[in-house]
Order: structure tokens, then C-alpha cells, then sequence
């Protein structure tokens, strides 16, 4: 009898498909995992709690110098009249100022009004003077408390006709001091911290402000040095440096440096020269120099001069200055000078 050969197992249809099927589900299950892995990766990547985002900073009003924290009013301002006479020197705090105004009185001699905010600590300021007319004019712009040592007849007119927060020492002699180490009318002195007793609590002031940015230290300057002939004395004529190491311009005497209390010295971010109407109005050579409307002018900041146009249209105003094209110029941050001249004869650039 033949012998049965044993049938061999065979693989169903029935089981092929469900081993297909099985791997299907697989690959899907690896296509799904990895693209929710993916989607979160990018989910995290976009959450906010791992970027950094800068803090939110802000310039103080009146110096342009970045702060962390916004200020809810404008600070009270002090403008100081200074003197400048060679009797005068050396002087005291105006290296600390944040804004300096510089115009010639009698003899073509330059007095100084120096403004300084209620948050500054300056133990000596001076000598102070007598005001002037133009200087008043200049300080209601600030809504400042103006501190000098009496002035002419115009202008304590001036006065007490406009709105000025008058600190004179004639009538408030406590807010001041006398130094002994040198002759009347140069040693008369005044601190911060009497301004800020005399200023009391005075309503918030009001006053505009200007646009500030930070130095562009990346362009070549363009010019070294600044001469300004203010007066037929030598120590009356004043000359700025750039110093490109510090991005500055200095403050010299002649060719020497200027005189200042303790080796102080004073640098300024912006050095803006002003052409306006000057004329002698009396035997004693007084000014009348106009300060409003408009007129040409110069800023100086980074090494390069700019020409401008100012345009002040009243007292309350500040002067701003505009380029050739009309935009407004930004100041750099910081310490600005503003010199009060007659006409371009009376400045001498010299190149680098």
C-alpha cells in the first residue's frame, strides 16, 4: 500500500491580511508619534517663558539718559546765573549741569545760566550774578526756579512782569552763602539742596522736551576743535575739543583747561552754537539779544557739524533745531551746551 505524503501547512489568506493590517497600524502609530513629538518641539520652542525679551527702558526727560523705571512728572529745574569773569574762577558744580546756556553781558564777558534737576546732589554752585533779560527769557521755557544776585533794571522788570519762580538772593539771602576767600561781587554761592528748600512744593512744572538718541560713535568726526570769540579778553574766549577716546567735547580756556573748583573738568554730548540779533543798549555796553523766532546755527555732536535753523516762537518755548532738510535734530544723551553768538566771524573750526 502506497504511503500518504503529509500535506504541508499553508498561510490563509485570512492571516495575510491580518498581518498587513497589523503593520499598517504600526507605521501609522510611528507616523502619529512623530509628528505630535514634532509639533512639540515647535510648541515649545514658540512659548514665551524661554525668550528673553529686553526690558522695557526709558530716557529721562531732560538728559536723554536711559532709565529702567518711567518717570511719572518732569523733575523741578533750577537755572543758576553764573559767573564768568576772570575774578570768577575758578568755578563750582557746572560740570555738573545738565544744560548750560552761554552769553555774552557787558564787555563782551560770557555769563553762564546753568540748569540742574531736584534729583542732583551739588554741594557749590557759583559764583553766582546779577541777571539779565535774555537769561530770563530763556529760563520760563524750563518753568525753572531762576537763582541769581539781583540784575538790571530790565530785568528784574522782566520779573516780575512774566511768570518766573524768582530766587533772588537780594530778598533771600538764607537760600545763599558768601566766600571769604575772594572779593564781592564774585563769592556769592548757592546749593542743590537750598534750591530744593526754597523750591518747597511747588505744583509740577510744565515744560517741553527735547528728542534724544545715543551717540553714533562709529562715524569719523569731522572737526577737532571749536573756537568762540565772545570778548576782547582772552579768559572772556572759550574753545571745545572732541575727544574721540570719550565721544565728547571738552571745555578749554584758551589752550588751557578750564577752570574749574577740586581739577574738575566738563565734557559735553552736544555743543550747539546759536546766531541771533545782539546790540549794546547802553553806556555800561548791556545787550538786548533776542531769543525768540528763528535763526541759523550749528549743532556739534560726534565730530560732525551740523548746520541748522533754531525756531523758538515764545518764552514757553525751548528753541529747537532743525537740519537743511527740516527734520528736527536729536540730541545724544547727556550734558548740551548752548552758545549765543552774533554771526559765523565769531566761530573758527579746525579740521582733524
Amino acid at each position: 500500500m502506497a504511503k500518504r505524503r503529509k500535506k504541508q501547512p499553508t498561510i490563509r489568506r485570512t492571516h495575510i491580511i491580518a498581518i498587513g493590517a497589523i503593520f499598517a497600524l504600526a507605521m501609522m502609530f510611528v507616523f502619529i508619534m512623530w509628528g505630535w513629538k514634532g509639533r512639540e518641539i515647535d510648541e515649545i520652542a514658540s512659548d514665551p517663558i524661554f525668550t528673553e525679551e529686553a526690558p522695557l527702558r526709558y530716557r529721562h526727560p531732560v538728559t536723554g539718559v536711559w532709565m529702567d523705571t518711567q518717570k511719572s512728572i518732569l523733575p523741578q529745574l533750577f537755572g543758576v546765573m553764573v559767573d564768568e569773569h576772570e575774578d570768577a574762577h575758578p568755578l563750582s558744580g557746572i560740570e555738573q549741569a545738565f544744560l548750560v546756556i552761554e552769553a555774552p553781558t557787558e564787555a563782551g564777558i560770557p555769563r553762564l545760566l546753568a540748569f540742574f534737576t531736584n534729583e542732583q546732589e551739588v554741594e557749590k554752585i557759583g559764583p553766582v550774578r546779577s541777571a539779565r533779560p535774555y537769561f530770563v527769557e530763556m529760563v520760563q521755557a524750563w518753568d525753572a526756579v531762576y537763582a541769581h544776585v539781583g540784575g538790571s533794571l530790565e530785568a528784574l522788570a522782566s520779573i516780575e512782569d512774566e511768570p518766573v519762580k524768582d530766587l533772588n538772593q537780594y530778598w533771600n539771602g538764607s537760600f545763599f552763602w558768601r566766600s571769604w576767600d575772594r572779593f564781592a561781587p564774585h563769592n556769592v554761592y548757592t546749593s542743590s539742596e537750598f534750591l530744593r528748600l526754597f523750591a518747597g512744593e511747588e505744583d509740577d512744572p510744565i515744560y517741553e522736551t527735547w528728542t534724544f538718541k545715543d551717540s553714533a560713535k562709529e562715524v569719523p568726526p569731522e572737526a577737532s576743535s571749536i573756537f568762540l570769540d565772545f570778548s576782547f579778553y582772552s579768559w572772556g574766549n572759550t574753545t571745545w575739543k572732541f575727544d574721540s577716546k570719550r565721544h565728547q567735547y571738552q571745555r578749554f580756556l584758551g589752550e588751557h583747561f578750564y577752570p574749574l573748583e577740586n581739577g574738575a573738568e566738563i565734557f559735553a554730548d552736544n555743543v550747539v552754537i546759536l546766531f541771533t540779533d545782539i546790540e549794546i543798549v547802553d553806556d555800561m555796553g548791556r545787550r538786548r539779544i533776542r531769543t525768540t523766532g528763528e535763526g541759523e546755527g550749528y549743532v556739534l555732536q560726534d565730530g560732525q557739524i551740523i548746520s541748522i535753523i533754531w525756531k523758538r516762537p515764545e518764552n514757553k518755548n525751548i528753541p529747537r533745531f532743525y537740519a537743511e532738510g527740516g527734520e528736527e535734530i536729536a540730541l545724544n544723551a547727556g550734558t548740551t551746551w548752548i552758545e549765543v553768538m552774533p554771526d559765523s566771524s565769531s566761530v573758527l573750526f579746525s579740521d582733524l
